[in-house]
C-alpha cells in the first residue's frame, strides 16, 4: 500500500497548530512555576508569607514573567532571546529555569550543532546552579513548599541535605528531559535529512548511469552510422565523377546529372560527420546537440538555401520560391541551422512522395516576427519508391519544438501536403535553449 503523504497546505497548518499550542502549553508552565517561585521568595511576598500579597518588587517580578512569555512564540526564529529571558529570570530574579530550558530546547532543535551544544551548556548549568540555590532555602521558600505547605518545623542538617538533594535532583530531572527531548527531536531530523541525502545522491548515480549507458548507446549507434553509410555514399560520389566526366561532351544533361548527384553525396557525407559528431559529444539534455557549421563554409544555414532549391529543381521539382529574410546575420547558429534542416526535410517529402510535382516554398523570417517557413505541392499518387518512416515529418517537429516552435504538416483538403512551421526568432545575444 503506497505511503500517504500530506499536502504542503496541510503541512503548513499542521506547523502552525503545533507552534501556537506548544507555545500556550509552554507558557502556562512558566506562569505556574514562576507563580510558585515568586511566592516561594520572601522579598516578593508582604511580611514573607506565601499565600499572603505581592510585594512592588513581586509585582515587577510577575511582569517580568508575563512579558517574557511571548518569546515562546519567536522561539523557532529567534530562540535565543528565550535563552536570554529565562537566564534573566533565573539568575537575576532568582525564579525557575523552565523558559531558559524551553529556550535552550527549540535552539537545539532549529540551529546549528554548536549553538545547540552552547545552549544545552548554558541551561544545564544555570539549571543545577538554581537547583543547588532552592536547596538551601528554607523549607517555607522553596517553590515545592508551596504546593505542599506542610508546618513549619525545625529542620536539623540531613533534613538540610535531604531538601538539597531533593532540588538538585528536580533540577537535573527537568533539564534532562526537556533537553533530552529536544535533542531526540534533532537526532531524528538529522536521521531524516541523512535519509534523504543517501536517496538523492542514489538518484544522482542511477542518473549518472543511465546517460553514461546512453552514451555508450550513441557511440555503437555512431559506429554503426558511419560504418553504413560512410562507404556507400563515397562510392556513390566516386563513380557520379567519373560519370560526369564520361558524359561531359556527349550528353550534358547527364554530365549535370551527374554532377548534382555528386555534390548531394559530398553534402551528405558532411551531414554524416557531423551527426556522427553530435552522437559522440552530446551537449546537456535529451537531445543530441546540433553540430555547428563551419565559418568559412555556409553549408547549412539561410545562406545555403538557395543550393538546396537548386538541387531539389535540379531533381526535377520544379520549385516556385518566395524567400523574403531580414537581418539573417543576427540570427543564432540554432535558428539558422534548424530552418534549414526543417526546409531540407519540407522539400525531401515533396520529392519523395509526389516526385514532378510543382512546389510551392515561402520562406519570411525576420526579428520582428520570428520565422515562417510554409512547403506545399500536390499529391499525384506517384511514390518515388524511397523508404520512409514518418521519421522526418517527427524529426521536423521535434527540432522546431527545441527552438520554440511548431510544426504543422498534413494534407491541406484540396488534394496537397503542406508542412507550416513557425518558430520565434532567436539572435545570437540570446541565450541558447
Amino acid at each position: 500500500m503506497p505511503a500517504i503523504h500530506p499536502s504542503p497546505t496541510v503541512r503548513r497548518i499542521a506547523s502552525v497548530v503545533w507552534l501556537v499550542v506548544g507555545a500556550l502549553l509552554g507558557a502556562a508552565a512558566c506562569l505556574v512555576s514562576g507563580v510558585a517561585a515568586i511566592s516561594a521568595e520572601d522579598v516578593y511576598m508582604v511580611s514573607g508569607d506565601p499565600q499572603g500579597e505581592l510585594t512592588d518588587v513581586g509585582v515587577l517580578a510577575m511582569l517580568a514573567v508575563l512579558a517574557s512569555l511571548p518569546a515562546l512564540l519567536m522561539r523557532r526564529r529567534e530562540p535565543w532571546i528565550a535563552v536570554a529571558g529565562g537566564a534573566l529570570l533565573t539568575s537575576v530574579l532568582r525564579l525557575d529555569s523552565l523558559l531558559l530550558l524551553l529556550g535552550a530546547g527549540a535552539v537545539v532543535v532549529h540551529r546549528d550543532r554548536a549553538e545547540a551544544q552552547v545552549a544545552s551548556v548554558i541551561a544545564g548549568l544555570i539549571t543545577i546552579w538554581a537547583g543547588v540555590r532552592d536547596g538551601f532555602r528554607p523549607w517555607l521558600q522553596t517553590a515545592w513548599a508551596v504546593y505542599i505547605d506542610p508546618d513549619p518545623l525545625e529542620y536539623g542538617e540531613a533534613d538540610q541535605m535531604l531538601q538539597l538533594g531533593i532540588s538538585v535532583g528536580i533540577a537535573v530531572l527537568t533539564g534532562a528531559v526537556v533537553l533530552g527531548a529536544a535533542w531526540f527531536v534533532r537526532f531524528r531530523g538529522d536521521l531524516s535529512a541523512t535519509r534523504e541525502a543517501r536517496a538523492a545522491a542514489e538518484h544522482r548515480g542511477d542518473r549518472l548511469e543511465e546517460t553514461v549507458s546512453r552514451q555508450d548507446e550513441r557511440e555503437r549507434l555512431a559506429r554503426e552510422v558511419h560504418d553504413a553509410l560512410a562507404h556507400r555514399l563515397s562510392l556513390i560520389s566516386l563513380h557520379s565523377g567519373a560519370l560526369e566526366d564520361a558524359a561531359a561532351s556527349s550528353d550534358p544533361a547527364v554530365s549535370q546529372a551527374a554532377h548534382v548527384l555528386r555534390d548531394n553525396a559530398h553534402r551528405s557525407l558532411e551531414d554524416l560527420r557531423d551527426l556522427v559528431s553530435a552522437l559522440r559529444e552530446p551537449t546537456e539534455g535529451t537531445h543530441p546537440a546540433v553540430p555547428e557549421a563551419p565559418d568559412h563554409e555556409p553549408s547549412i544555414g539561410f545562406g545555403a538555401l538557395p543550393d538546396l532549391i537548386d538541387s531539389a529543381r535540379a531533381a526535377g521539382v520544379p520549385v516556385d520560391v518566395t524567400v523574403l529574410v531580414q537581418d539573417a546575420g543576427s540570427a543564432s547558429d540554432l535558428l539558422d541551422r534548424g530552418v534549414y534542416r526543417i526546409a531540407q526535410e519540407a522539400l525531401t517529402n515533396a520529392v519523395k512522395h509526389a516526385p514532378g510535382c510543382p512546389v510551392r516554398f515561402d520562406l519570411r523570417a525576420s526579428p520582428a516576427t520570428g520565422v515562417h517557413l510554409v512547403v506545399a505541392n500536390l499529391l499525384n499518387g506517384v511514390d518515388s519508391g524511397l523508404p520512409g518512416a514518418m521519421a522526418g515529418i517527427i524529426g521536423m517537429q521535434e527540432r522546431a519544438s527545441r527552438l520554440g516552435g511548431v510544426v504543422r504538416a498534413a494534407p491541406d483538403g484540396r488534394g496537397g501536403f503542406v508542412v507550416d512551421a513557425r518558430i520565434p526568432w532567436s539572435s545570437r545575444s540570446t541565450p541558447r535553449r
